[in-house]
């Protein structure tokens, strides 16, 4: 019985014991002909004074490495947009054709 409510009484300190996350929620439409939707909040919980940012198919692109160094070099094959956060010159969330 002892170690019943022990355990009951971790379980409680865990459950209250949490800390604020900054989480995105999903969102998902199914229209009746079929077709679906999806998207997400970006809930950061700071302004991200995000701009929206176009990249051109054919457009030459360099990778970055951990150190700051220039990674590889690339063409990109698909146009992209998307929205970028704050100032990076960087798509944070977007799609391609």
């Amino acid at each position: 019985m002892i170690r019943r409510a022990a355990t009951y009484a971790l379980i409680a300190a865990f459950s209250f014991a949490t800390t604020p996350s900054f989480a995105c929620t999903g969102i998902s439409l199914n229209a009746k002909d079929g077709a679906m939707i999806r998207g997400r909040t970006m809930e950061f919980g700071f302004p991200l004074s995000s701009n929206v940012i176009v990249i051109p198919a054919g457009t030459a692109m360099n990778g970055t490495l951990p150190d700051g160094k220039k990674g590889i070099g690339y063409i990109t094959r698909y146009a992209m947009a998307g929205a970028n956060a704050v100032g990076q010159t960087v798509i944070l969330d977007g799609l391609n054709d």
